[in-house]
Formats: structure tokens, sequence, C-alpha cells
């Protein structure tokens, strides 16, 4: 078998294997399995606890105010909620995406609130526009508790580098220049759905966008 045990993790947040399971990335990704397999297994019931009490655990041993979690290329290796810390701009995004998806699967209101507060407060707050809406520079990591954007020989954060919070088109690795840019459609494509028993169209997550229904040629 090629997956991992997430259900697992997120219950003890502790691997003997090797595997790489405290990649704030994959953390982030994994975040929705429990949704994901619940339309393959059905259980509403257990799968809809495991999502809540996968966020719930974060919150509690990594959290932060932006709604994210630290993991400043891995979880910290203890519990850790020092806004000092950072998580990477892929995480940002991935979890928007994660919590997005819950949202559409299991249809808890605490999943939509999340996607808005990392959204409109951890996604804007790491990329940058000297222009002027253009996006060209962003961060690697953020933290909370960040007062300059420099090179920092002596940081708190763990496996990322001098540059890691620094603005720049590829400070640090080059992943996030690949992946940041997905956030905002992602975003959009999962403030409007349809409401199949009903026929309706409901607002699910708040941002300025327009839709029109295909069925009816209504536009909200």
């Amino acid at each position: 078998s090629q997956g991992l045990d997430w259900d697992k993790w997120f219950q003890v947040f502790n691997d003997s294997t090797g595997e790489n399971y405290g990649h704030n990335v994959n953390n982030a990704q994994a975040l929705k399995s429990a949704a994901i397999w619940y339309r393959y297994q059905g259980n509403k019931s257990k799968y809809t606890s495991l999502s809540i009490d996968r966020m719930q655990k974060l919150d509690e041993l990594y959290g932060l105010p932006t709604g994210m979690f630290n993991g400043d290329e891995l979880l910290p290796s203890s519990p850790d909620r020092n806004p000092s810390r950072g998580i990477e701009l892929c995480g940002v995004v991935e979890a928007m995406y994660s919590y997005a998806t819950m949202f559409s699967i299991h249809g808890t209101i605490a999943f939509a609130d999340r996607v808005e507060k990392i959204a409109y407060n951890a996604f804007p707050a790491t990329w940058a526009s000297p222009r002027g809406g253009d996006m060209w520079a962003h961060q690697y990591l953020q933290a909370v508790n960040e007062i300059n954007a420099i090179k920092a020989d002596s940081h708190a954060w763990g496996a990322d580098g001098p540059f890691a919070e620094t603005y720049g088109l590829e400070p640090n690795y080059g992943c996030c220049t690949a992946n940041f840019h997905q956030g905002w459609p992602k975003l959009a494509h999962h403030t409007i759905f349809w409401q199949p028993t009903t026929g309706g169209v409901v607002v699910g997550i708040w941002a300025p966008v327009s839709a029109r229904d295909l069925r009816t040629g209504v536009s909200v």
C-alpha cells in the first residue's frame, strides 16, 4: 500500500515508521481524507466526527489565530503554538482547499468559517503586490508575531533557511511559487452551491462573487 494511516496520525501525532507524516503541507492536504473516504464508505456521523476532531486537535496542539497551525516545514516535534514560528504558504493554500472540501461534503458550518478565516487572514498576509494587485512576491513562511521580513540567520522556525520569511519570487524553495496561485480560484469554486433536495442555490462561503444558474438562467 502506498497510502498513509492518517486516521491514526491525527489521533496521536506521533509516528515511528519513518514516513513523512509531519510535513505541514501533507497535514493540510490530509485533513480532508476522512471527508473523501466518507464518500466511498458512508457512515456520515463517523467521518464527520473524525474531520471535526482533526481541526480541533490541530488547533489545540499547534493552532494560530489565523486559523492555521505551526508548520515551519514540519509540525513541531512537541505541541507548540509559539506565534514566532511559521506556517508555509503551500500549507495555507492546501488547508483552504481541504476545509472547503470538508464543508462541501459534511455541510458543517465550522469548516466554512475556517475557510473564511484562513482566506482573509493567513493567505493575503503571505504574499505582496509591489505594483498593486500583481502578487509577484510572497513569503515561504509567515508568522503571526513577525516584526520584519529579512534574512534571519538566527530564527525561531525549525527546518527552513534564513530567507524563509523574506518576500520574493522564490524564497527558500520553489514549491510555493508553483502552488499558491490556486488558492483564490479554488475558494471561488466553493463559494456557491446547488442544493439538490430543493433545487436552490446556497452561498456557502462569503466572497465578492457572482454566478448564473445554468438550469434557470438566474444570476446571483
